[in-house]
């Protein structure tokens, strides 16, 4: 089965004074895994988990063992995940898969990440509420997460996530979603010298994101994101 590697969603913000975690892509285990919905393709995108709004959920169909990875543009030190596991919402997150247990493998490149010895497994409640994963430091370029099981619905056949974010010593990072400058990659600027548009083709992905800078003077990308299907 082919992989399908999701890299954006429509709109991203880069904060350039924040405490800042990059993500440089993520990884579905297959394309099957994706809940699909036919009017909107990316609405239930694993990206969904990383926007800061409860009212928008990752959804996948159930499977135990790993579900998606997250890979970062460097190694970052994490001791905490807080993760919102279910549907936030009190009309669908009983009629939704919630996980009950969770395990998180991480990996700092060196090593296949199933042979890491930096793997954690947690037992979540079924409450509709944040929670906090929290292990020793690691130093990490990617986290596998994987299902081990889950609370059945009631009603829709699909586990959701509503956020997660990491920690480092209690403190916060400001998740980013950047992708991997490949070689493939073809920058423009304007005569300032400011960036104003980003274009990659590479191995069936294309992607553009035209930069803007606001009037509190961050960086806004607004990204079309093209698969192989699209072309």
């Amino acid at each position: 089965m082919k992989k399908l590697l999701i890299l954006l969603i429509p709109f991203f913000a880069i904060n350039l004074f924040a405490k800042e975690i990059n993500i440089s892509s993520i990884s579905l285990n297959d394309k099957e895994t994706l809940t699909i919905d036919k009017n909107n393709k990316y609405r239930y995108s694993p990206l969904k988990s990383f926007d800061n709004n409860d009212e928008t959920v990752f959804a996948f169909k159930p499977q135990f063992g790993y579900v998606y990875r997250i890979h970062f543009d460097i190694n970052y030190s994490i001791d905490e995940i807080k993760i919102k596991a279910g549907y936030f919402d009190k009309k669908y997150y009983s009629q939704n898969h919630r996980i009950k247990k969770i395990t998180l493998i991480f990996n700092d490149g060196k090593f296949d990440p199933r042979l890491s010895k930096a793997k954690y497994s947690f037992t979540l409640e079924d409450e509709m509420k944040e929670q906090s994963l929290k292990f020793p430091k690691t130093e990490c370029n990617e986290i596998w997460v994987c299902v081990d099981e889950i609370y059945k619905s009631q009603k829709y056949n699909d586990v959701c996530i509503s956020e997660l974010s990491f920690f480092n010593a209690e403190e916060k990072y400001k998740t980013q979603i950047r992708p991997n400058s490949y070689g493939m990659s073809e920058y423009k600027y304007d005569s300032n010298g400011n960036l104003i548009e980003e274009h990659l083709r590479a191995d069936h992905i294309n992607y553009v994101i035209k930069y803007t800078t606001n009037s509190s003077g961050t960086l806004e990308g607004y990204a079309t994101y093209y698969d192989y299907e699209d072309e």
